[in-house]
């Protein structure tokens, strides 16, 4: 470890490295997620991914190391067989326990940079209850991305949602 206060400040400034790599144009960080981070996100927030109460505890509060005061967790997506929670849900989690008390939960809409055509793995079927069809061809599809009220509802976190800014 640095034994002074100088050599302190100058291993922090060597290790900071999002402000060693600055754009020469305007100056702003050169650091974004790395493609690890963003793939870990997408495979988590499909539609269809599940995981078991150690996952999901584990997960959340691996987001949460740091927060203050009880962390509010939400009830299994799947009770039977076995508990299971979405990855929409882990996300969903950790964006409630973030906002402040005194603050509103926020709400998005947004596209994925996936395209939807992507997603769709065989032709649409007729619909057995008396609805009409999709009116836009985002709707149902995981490129679609919504947040309301601070709970993920549909949609992948990918680059689109996260990625690349400056001083991320």
């Amino acid at each position: 470890p640095p034994t002074s206060e100088v050599a302190r400040a100058e291993a922090y400034n060597l290790v900071s490295s999002s402000r060693n790599f600055l754009v020469p144009k305007d100056g702003t960080p050169l650091q974004g997620l790395i493609q690890d981070h963003v793939i870990a996100a997408v495979k988590m927030s499909l539609r269809g991914r599940f995981f078991p109460r150690g996952d999901y505890q584990q997960l959340v509060y691996g987001a949460l190391v740091d927060f203050p005061g009880k962390i509010q967790l939400y009830p299994p997506a799947i009770i039977k067989p076995q508990e299971l929670w979405s990855g929409k849900q882990i996300i969903s989690t950790v964006i409630t326990n973030l906002v402040p008390k005194n603050k509103l939960p926020p709400n998005l809409t947004s596209t994925a940079k996936i395209k939807p055509k992507e997603w769709i793995s065989s032709p649409p079927r007729p619909w057995k209850a008396g609805g009409g069809s999709l009116c836009s061809p985002l709707d149902m599809t995981e490129s679609e991305f919504i947040v309301r009220n601070g709970e993920l509802c549909c949609g992948i976190l990918d680059k689109q949602q996260f990625g690349p800014t400056p001083y991320s």
